[in-house]
């Protein structure tokens, strides 16, 4: 059983106070406790909070460092240690957050950790065997925050500069005793209990070598995932030269970047991004030469690909004809994955509406969930062995989908409300 040892909170608060036509007086500045922007470290044995102010306008960032250490003075912890880092992002009571405002955390050599938080939510990810027992180390990380110019509109922006939007955000780090062996690694995400994924890599013939994905979780995994190894594999992935999914998949079918494994863009077939209970995930590599050593196996954390809180559906080219009772009309709903670090393979959103859908762009497809006096709620879905570019969303990437109604079951305008992607609910949504 893993017994709690300790927590350490680190306290971020971002203030933002602009006027209207003041926006370029201001710039991106750190004020800490201490009166200093160096990097705040912690100490894991013992519990302590920093406060810090940033002021930013629309396009700015601001860069948070913080490190922690398992010694101090001439004392070591003396157990193997798990860190699990939590970013919950909120407001003050009495005010809004920010609009457009993102949160990521990195750790030391770039990595993406967690998920990005937009205006409010919360990540989290873990570190397994973080510390090692008697051996004095530090694990760096940095906050960063950013916001994004055009997610909302300039008039919501200038909104959020006349009300004061604030956005508080905390860093919470917890370590626990280590019950399980391996190497540690940053994983990007997840708490499945040790061994519920595993990898192996066993010899073919010439270079050629089988690298395989076990779920053992006894959960499917479906619409895509991200794969965070316990070891750095660059000694073998750094030698591929081409990557088949067998048994018939297409070449160059995984994503490699240092211990971190993702399905390749291009690839529409349900193959790569659904790994069901029990089963594995075969790719036959192809090798520049013979890697130094091939007694690659171990444990490793599997993550959604997507970031639910980066998405979102707004909706434009709005048009209605007809007379009261009997109005029609069509509109486009613009899906967002408004993150660099965020994947979408296949999507399933559900809306509630005061109409009648009568038609939309193949191959999406849709379905009346239910029905509640004047309210229907629909949901729309694409996975990826639609075999089409629809399903798969890149970073950063923002895509149509024609909507026609039939009729209005109350008003004389259409609304969208209560939108979910995934089931999970996102921003979006239309009033007519």
């Amino acid at each position: 059983m893993k017994k709690a040892l300790l927590t350490t909170i680190l306290i971020f608060a971002i203030s933002v106070s602009l006027l209207a036509g003041t926006m370029a007086m201001y710039q991106t500045t750190i004020e800490t406790a201490e009166g200093s922007t160096i990097a705040k470290q912690f100490y894991i044995g013992k519990t302590e909070t920093a406060i810090m102010s940033v002021k930013l306008a629309p396009t700015e960032s601001a860069e948070l460092p913080f490190s922690i250490v398992n010694f101090q003075n001439d004392i070591t912890t003396e157990v193997d240690m798990d860190l699990t880092v939590t970013i919950n992002v909120g407001s003050p009571e009495g005010k809004q957050p920010i609009d457009g405002l993102h949160i990521d955390i990195y750790a030391e050599d770039g990595t993406h950790m967690g998920d990005t938080v937009i205006r409010k939510g919360e990540t989290s990810f873990t570190v397994e065997k973080a510390f090692l027992a008697n051996v004095a180390s530090t694990r760096t990380y940095k906050v960063k925050a950013y916001w994004k110019n055009g997610e909302v509109s300039d008039a919501v922006d200038t909104q959020n500069a006349h009300n004061q939007n604030t956005t508080i955000f905390s860093v919470t780090v917890t370590g626990t005793q280590c019950s399980h062996g391996g190497s540690g690694g940053d994983s990007g995400g997840g708490t499945e209990p040790s061994g519920s994924y595993t990898y192996s890599v066993t010899p073919d013939s010439g270079n050629y070598y089988y690298f395989e994905i076990a779920n053992n979780s006894g959960k499917a995994i479906n619409d895509g995932w991200v794969m965070q190894l316990d070891s750095n594999l660059s000694g073998f992935f750094g030698k591929m030269s081409g990557c088949r999914l067998m048994p018939s998949g297409s070449w160059n079918g995984l994503v490699v970047s240092g211990s971190t494994l993702r399905p390749v863009q291009g690839a529409y077939s349900s193959d790569y991004f659904n790994i069901p209970a029990g089963q594995k995930l075969r790719f036959r590599v192809s090798l520049n030469s013979a890697p130094a050593s091939t007694s690659f196996n171990g444990s490793a954390n599997i993550r959604k690909p997507y970031i639910s809180s980066a998405v979102s559906a707004s909706f434009e080219g709005y048009n209605q004809w007809g007379s009261p009772g009997s109005y029609q009309g069509d509109i486009y709903m613009k899906i967002a994955n408004a993150s660099a670090a965020s994947y979408i393979y296949g999507w399933s959103i559900e809306f509630k509406t005061n109409a009648n859908i009568s038609n939309l762009t193949s191959p999406e497809q849709i379905q009346l969930v239910s029905t509640a006096g004047n309210v229907n709620t629909y949901r729309m879905w694409l996975t990826s062995t639609a075999n089409t570019g629809d399903a798969f969303f890149a970073p950063n990437e923002t895509k149509s989908i024609w909507i026609a109604y039939s009729k209005l079951l109350s008003g004389n305008s259409l609304v969208i409300s209560d939108i979910t992607f995934n089931g999970q609910s996102i921003s979006g949504g239309f009033a007519g």
